[in-house]
């Protein structure tokens, strides 16, 4: 196996929660309309979550979570023995329960830590029942100049993990990460990070024959910036970053990387602004099929506030993603889309979104492929509240991929009609 490096630190935090560095160096898969999701600080969410913990007093918080959600039935499009797809419809509910807490060190330090349990039930598919848990412990907050953020985290969940292949498929994350921002003065400041992240998919033998282990990797990154704050609110940074990615599976595709990476922010009273940028480069480690990728990589996003709560978001990605096809060492995912949100009579929400886009598959040797898949995504969803903790949630969602290899073309609709309840606030899983 190739050798590993650890970072020497594991060092906090960042004034926005959008420009931290995701799980994963590369994802895996980006649900269609999820880009228009608007950022947001987690320490400033830390903070809030705090102040509305059902339970203690003074330093010491505790907030109990029990919700019933996506409790209804869930149509989708089921392939059949001849090829052929059809609608089918499966009564599905998930229950959990958890407990957050929160202690006060200091007056602008806050110590975290959360854990919860959630069951997912299937009527007619044992495959996806399952128990899933989040565990996690965290530090938010300032020291004197020093903004700060450390946490270590275990995420199950059961969701898709590639474009390739439609389905659902249980896996974890484990991750560390600190990040650091000191304060210069006049606006300037310094911004370090470091953290290891460890994919792994959940029961493999249980998932057929789509090799899903093939994704199971480790990855580190370290990081350096710096930044300048103006009185407009316009946050600006540009520095430098390494990784390391460590595949577990028999294809290798381990690799290194650098880049130089640039963010930008800007939220005011009706507009927003957020976006990352990196110029990467990634070479093969001794014994990897990786190749190389040279290129540059984006998520941008801006979105309106407008008057009555109608909210247009419009936003555009160029990411990697690791792919199943053995042709190919990894695709680039490029989107771009409009979401629209806006109130219903005088209680109930309405998102809707359109979003295209292409996943373009490239050899070891960066050269595009034969092969390319065309995105199309629609749909929406409406939120009606019922009581405190009582809501009444319906969809539509359609994602459709048109590829030039034959056979490799899919499509799914979902249709979701269900209630949610649910106890406690809505604070962060870190």
């Amino acid at each position: 196996m190739p050798q590993r490096f650890a970072p020497r630190f594991l060092v906090p935090a960042l004034t926005l929660g959008f420009l931290m560095a995701p799980a994963l160096l590369v994802a895996q898969y980006t649900v269609p309309g999820s880009l228009a999701e608007l950022p947001s600080d987690r320490k400033e969410r830390v903070e809030q979550a705090m102040r509305e913990a059902r339970w203690g007093s003074g330093r010491f918080r505790l907030d109990p979570w029990i919700t019933l959600s996506d409790g209804g039935y869930l149509y989708e499009d089921r392939v059949q023995p001849d090829g052929s797809t059809k609608l089918e419809g499966d009564f599905t509910a998930t229950a959990g329960a958890g407990l957050r807490t929160y202690l006060r060190a200091g007056s602008r330090l806050i110590l975290a830590a959360h854990g919860k349990l959630d069951y997912l039930y299937w009527a007619d598919h044992d495959e996806r029942r399952r128990s899933l848990g989040q565990f996690g412990a965290g530090l938010f907050g300032e020291a004197g100049r020093l903004g700060m953020e450390i946490t270590a985290t275990r995420a199950e969940t059961q969701n898709l993990l590639t474009a390739e292949s439609l389905r659902y498929a249980p896996h974890r994350v484990d991750e560390a990460r600190g990040e650091l921002d000191l304060q210069l003065g006049r606006g300037l400041f310094l911004r370090f990070g470091g953290g290891e992240s460890r994919f792994r998919l959940l029961d493999p033998e249980k998932q057929g024959t789509v090799p899903f282990t093939q994704l199971d990797r480790d990855e580190q990154r370290l990081s350096a910036a710096a930044g300048y704050r103006l009185r407009s609110g316009l946050v600006v940074t540009f520095g430098y970053e390494e990784s390391t990615t460590d595949f577990v599976a028999q294809r290798d595709r381990s690799n290194d990387g650098t880049a130089v990476i640039a963010s930008m922010a800007w939220q005011a009273a009706r507009f927003s602004l957020h976006g990352s940028f990196a110029r990467r480069e990634m070479e093969s480690r001794a014994g990897s099929t990786f190749g190389s990728f040279e290129g540059t990589t984006y998520r941008v996003q801006a979105g309106l506030g407008g008057r009555r709560g109608f909210s247009p978001v419009i936003y555009a990605q160029r990411e990697l993603a690791y792919t199943l096809d053995v042709t190919s060492s990894y695709a680039l995912d490029e989107r771009r889309g409009i979401s629209l949100g806006f109130p219903f009579g005088h209680r109930a929400t309405v998102t809707a979104f359109y979003e295209t886009g292409e996943l373009e598959y490239r050899r070891a040797t960066g050269e595009a492929t034969h092969r390319r898949d065309d995105l199309t995504a629609w749909g929406a969803t409406a939120e009606l509240p019922l009581r405190r903790s009582l809501r009444f949630q319906t969809g539509y969602r359609l994602v459709e991929y048109d590829s030039n290899l034959s056979g490799a073309s899919r499509r799914t609709r979902q249709i979701v009609i269900g209630i949610a309840f649910g106890t406690g606030s809505r604070g962060p899983w870190y």
